[in-house]
């Protein structure tokens, strides 16, 4: 795979054979733009395709108010929402002016104005969800930039009740209705029976591993001094 504007990451690997093929994207593709070919392959002692290279662009695509994003090979924003709510933001760069205007799978978004310089649009998702994935684009210009955005969530198994006491489900607010399961960072009650307490104040969690943390908590026996 090829990664960046000046340098090259081939995951190690500097001998291709006939057939062998590159991938292609630009390191930062919210505010960079690939040129060339995304997919070349090897034939004949020759790249197939045209040569690639990255440029900055004059807007730039941002996704805030989320823990966690990643990129795949191919590109794509893969975000793990974790409020209630996240931010779509176009913006200028510093030194430009003009329109912008936002658009998902090609309709017009009502993004609002953020800031006095009039340089940067958001739009707001409340309760983000897988169905919020899609091709995002700012223009501004007559110019643009669209990359893909998939929302994803990370999920843990169901918990394990314990012996003593019932463990109860704190869900976060894109997770109202509990549809996607158990979250990342999503948490757990444990709720004793009269007489016993949980013997750590630390709550259950949802890591990014998709694993619980801190299910050692247990409900014991409180003596009173």
């Amino acid at each position: 795979m090829f990664i960046g504007n000046d340098y090259t990451t081939l995951n190690g690997q500097s001998i291709f054979r006939d057939g062998d093929f590159i991938t292609s994207r630009c390191q930062d593709p919210k505010s960079q733009q690939l040129h060339g070919s995304v997919i070349r392959r090897c034939e004949g002692g020759r790249w197939t395709g045209d040569p690639v290279r990255c440029e900055s662009t004059n807007v730039a695509i941002s996704v805030g108010n989320t823990a966690l994003q990643n990129v795949t090979e191919n590109g794509t924003v893969i975000v793990y929402p974790v409020h209630g709510h996240v931010y779509i933001e176009c913006s200028l760069r510093i030194g430009l002016r003009g329109t912008i205007s936002m658009f998902k799978d090609n309709e017009a978004l009502a993004a609002y104005v953020v800031g006095k310089g009039h340089n940067q649009k958001r739009w707001r998702i409340n309760n983000p969800s897988p169905s919020n994935s899609g091709t995002y684009r700012c223009e501004s210009n007559r110019l643009g930039l669209s990359i893909v955005i998939q929302f994803e969530a990370i999920s843990c198994p169901p918990p394990e009740q314990p012996d003593i006491g019932v463990l109860t489900h704190n869900r976060a607010n894109s997770n109202r209705n509990g549809e996607l399961g158990f979250i990342f960072m999503e948490t757990l009650s444990l709720r004793c029976p009269p007489a016993y307490r949980p013997n750590d104040p630390t709550p259950p969690r949802c890591s990014y591993h998709g694993t619980w943390i801190n299910m050692s908590q247990r409900c014991i026996l409180f003596k009173r001094s």
